[in-house]
This record gives structure tokens, C-alpha cells and sequence, in this order.
């Protein structure tokens, strides 16, 4: 009696143990996702609309979100994402519909680059750069203004404090000869966006039109990015950094 009852004991423990070693293979041998938090660029600084066409508002300026990253992640810097439309775009109210749902906002830098491509902007005096703006450990205030106007030329501007800004290049695009956003200064080129059966820009949302284009649109967000330890990329939520027209004319 009691051989078989040590022999339906060790059989129970035997399955117990079975059981765990699955469980930990199953769940984390096969690996659950491990999420990293990241934390977004600060904005409320300056945010142009597109609508409104007072030359002197028409730069980007946000603030790095650097100091407080969480240490299970490699902190990186900030990338600044664009894209160019000839006309208005309803892609980006649903890249900040994504990020200002909590369920979604973890996903909303996936969309804004694999849903709808935006591209990585650039410096002219840095166009090899991994990223945009390598971190420092220190909360920056960023400036970026994609074409010139009369008394308000193109620029790329970091603060170093509260009133003076250093000047770091231009913004360019990101597509081959890296050219600038000075649109009117293209025509006759063939720099300009482009979007035909045998050349498409990867940074240019056409919409079809029978109409002559006469200004471009240009959307921009702002994410920071870090690496976990198997050196996956990490992005925080997209944020929105505003857009502006640039005219032909």
C-alpha cells in the first residue's frame, strides 16, 4: 500500500515538474514580448500650420526628451520625421490619433515610418548621420526651418541657452543628392518632388490632380529612439511637430 502510494507520489511530482519546465519554455524560453518605455520629444514650443502664412512663424521647434530615460533601455538622441505632399494629408491626423491613444501610442513611430513612410530628415553638414540629433544626456531645444524667407533663412538650430542657438547646417531631404526644400529654387530641375511611372521620391505623397502644382505640404513628427540589449530598435510615440506650404511661386 504504501510502495503505491510513493509510486502515484513520485509520478505527481514528476508531471509537476514536467509542467514547470514546459510553462518556462513555453513563456519565456519562447519569449513573451518584453516592452520598453521609452519617453517622447517635449513639444508646445512652436507648431506651424500649414494655413498660416506669417513668414516668421514658419520653423519647428521642440525639446529633447533626454535626461530621464529609463535605464533598461540605450538611449540613442531624436529623429525628426517628414514627409512631402502636393496636397493637404489626412495621413498625418491618424499617426496623432494613433499616439494620443494609450492602447495604440506605443505603435503610433511604427506607423508614421512603415505605414506611411515618412523619412528621416537630414543635415546638410551631417548627411551620413545615423541619427538626426545624437543624444548628450542633456534636454535640448531643437529649431528647424525647411526653406528660406526674405529675413528668415533655412535652418538647423540647437539652443545652447535660452537666447542663443547654434546653427548646425540646413534641413535636406533624405533621397539621393540630399536636396533642399527650397522648392522654387529646383524648378527646372530635377530635384523637385518627383512621382511618375519610372521614378517615385520615397519622402513624396502624390495625390493625383489635373491641376499645376504650385505648393507642397510638408508634415513633420519627432520620436526618440533607443536599443534594448539585442539591439532592436526602440522608438517612444510619435509626436507631432506641425507642417507648412512652400510655394513655387
Amino acid at each position: 500500500m504504501n510502495k503505491t502510494f510513493c509510486k502515484k507520489s513520485n509520478f505527481i511530482n514528476f508531471m509537476f515538474a514536467g509542467c514547470l519546465i514546459l510553462f518556462n519554455i513555453f513563456f519565456i524560453g519562447c519569449g513573451l514580448d518584453t516592452f520598453y518605455e521609452i519617453k517622447e520629444p517635449q513639444t508646445g514650443y512652436n507648431e506651424p500650420s500649414w494655413d498660416i502664412s506669417t513668414q516668421d512663424q514658419q520653423y519647428f521647434q521642440f525639446k529633447t526628451n533626454e535626461e530621464n530615460q529609463p535605464d533598461s533601455i540605450t538611449f540613442l538622441g531624436t529623429e525628426v520625421y517628414y514627409k512631402i505632399y502636393n496636397k493637404t494629408s489626412t495621413e498625418a491626423s491618424s499617426i496623432i490619433s494613433s499616439a494620443s491613444n494609450d492602447s495604440t501610442s506605443d505603435q503610433s513611430a511604427r506607423r508614421l515610418i512603415e505605414t506611411y513612410k515618412y523619412q528621416p530628415l537630414r543635415s546638410s553638414n551631417d548627411k551620413g548621420a545615423n541619427i538626426l540629433i545624437p543624444q548628450t544626456g542633456t534636454n535640448r531645444i531643437i529649431r528647424i526651418q525647411l526653406s528660406d524667407y526674405p529675413e528668415f533663412p533655412a535652418e538647423f538650430s540647437i539652443y545652447t541657452n535660452s537666447d542663443e542657438r547654434t546653427k548646425l547646417g540646413v534641413p535636406v531631404r533624405s533621397i539621393p543628392n540630399n536636396p533642399t526644400f527650397n522648392f522654387k529654387d529646383l524648378i527646372g530641375t530635377s530635384n523637385l518632388p518627383k512621382y511618375t511611372e519610372t521614378e517615385k521620391d520615397d519622402d513624396y505623397g502624390y495625390s493625383s490632380t489635373s491641376e499645376e502644382i504650385k505648393e507642397y505640404y510638408v508634415y513633420m513628427f519627432a520620436v526618440s529612439v533607443g536599443h534594448d540589449i539585442s539591439y532592436s530598435r526602440i522608438y517612444s510615440p510619435a509626436v507631432y511637430l506641425g507642417s507648412v506650404k512652400i510655394s513655387l511661386e
